[in-house]
């Protein structure tokens, strides 16, 4: 999302219904001074976003520039550019976030979003998720302004962050001769010799780079060199597939308790279990144990209505009185989805008429 849409999103009148239809979910009061700080917090950040004396440096981008400072400096971002996901969780899920972010339906699951997130290279399409974020990694809102005020800063990180590699300029590939080419196909075997569970394009990369464009998939069979386009699956992803399991089984209960406002569909769940794989288990059999929990734990459209009018129905925000929890745990998936829609309707028109 660009600056002006952000900021159009951001600073847009409050609406009747979400922006995907649904309802206003009501928001639960504070129950502990934390959760007041919290709110008082936000409250602050939100005001100084939309003033006018802070529109120039506020913006789309020099949030993004705080966002990935505020992350490095709290120990998120590691040496090697990845994410510190332990300490990522230690972070939302202290006392006072996991309440604040229950009472506003805020999910923060491992995944390759948030990864962007806390790297500086996409924003919570929800502003109030943005600033409330970074005021969970910034020491006050203060620093963040400190740091979005940095337009020179702010700049280097966007043009780095969101640089397009160009290609490189010539009239075509470059042509080796018959020695290059003997050199780079006795590499290739050597690697692959050492390696034979390597697929094609991680033999190549472990040849020197000067040699690697004498590699193509047809030389090596000319050569009488077998190499495979998709990797074995090795002990070592085997365990790897394994840990991903165990990992998506384990944290699912607290995912599913803390009830957030989306269905956990196989690909969410593979985002949880494998963050910057997720895809993978999709495309090759590497993940096999992970993509067969995934789809034996997804939550089908039934269930994910059942929880979502369970939660309102215990805090008293089910607007139909004839509804009991008896009555919810029988109905089937067309009737509940006739509850949710009446729901709807009913709470738009309550809206329309205070």
């Amino acid at each position: 999302m660009c600056n002006s849409q952000w900021t159009q999103v951001a600073k847009s009148p409050p609406k009747l219904s979400c922006n995907c239809g649904a309802a206003r979910a009501p928001r639960t009061s504070c129950t502990t001074g934390a959760l007041a700080t919290t709110e008082i917090n936000v409250a602050v950040g939100l005001s100084r976003f939309l003033s006018p004396e802070t529109e120039h440096y506020l913006t789309e981008r020099g949030l993004r520039y705080a966002m990935h400072t505020s992350a490095q400096a709290r120990g998120l971002i590691k040496k090697n550019g990845t994410i510190n996901w332990s300490r990522t969780a230690e972070l939302i899920t202290k006392n006072d976030a996991v309440e604040y972010n229950r009472s506003m339906g805020f999910g923060w699951p491992e995944s390759q979003a948030l990864g962007k997130i806390l790297k500086g290279r996409i924003l919570p399409k929800d502003p109030i998720q943005t600033i409330y974020l970074l005021t969970l990694l910034a020491e006050s809102w203060g620093e963040v302004e400190e740091f979005a005020r940095d337009i020179e800063a702010v700049e280097r990180f966007t043009s780095r962050a969101t640089l397009v590699p160009q290609k490189a300029k010539g009239t075509g590939a470059k042509r080796y001769s018959d020695e290059e080419i003997r050199r780079g196909m006795e590499s290739f075997k050597k690697v692959l010799d050492a390696k034979p569970h390597l697929s094609h394009r991680s033999a190549k990369l472990a040849v020197h780079p000067d040699l690697r464009g004498t590699i193509t998939v047809a030389r090596a069979k000319e050569h009488g060199i077998k190499s495979t386009s998709r990797r074995a699956r090795t002990p070592e992803i085997s365990a790897r597939d394994a840990n991903a399991e165990q990992k998506l089984r384990d944290k699912l209960p607290a995912l599913i308790l803390a009830n957030p406002p989306y269905r956990f569909s196989v690909k969410r769940l593979l985002s949880i279990a494998l963050p910057s794989h997720s895809d993978l288990a999709y495309k090759s059999p590497r993940y096999q144990q992970t993509f067969a929990a995934a789809i034996e734990l997804e939550e089908s459209r039934a269930a994910y209505l059942r929880r979502r009018l369970a939660k309102s129905l215990s805090e008293g925000t089910l607007l139909s009185p004839s509804i009991d929890a008896s009555t919810l745990a029988n109905m089937s998936e067309e009737e509940m989805e006739q509850l949710k829609r009446n729901e709807r309707y009913l709470l738009l028109t309550w809206d329309s008429v205070k």
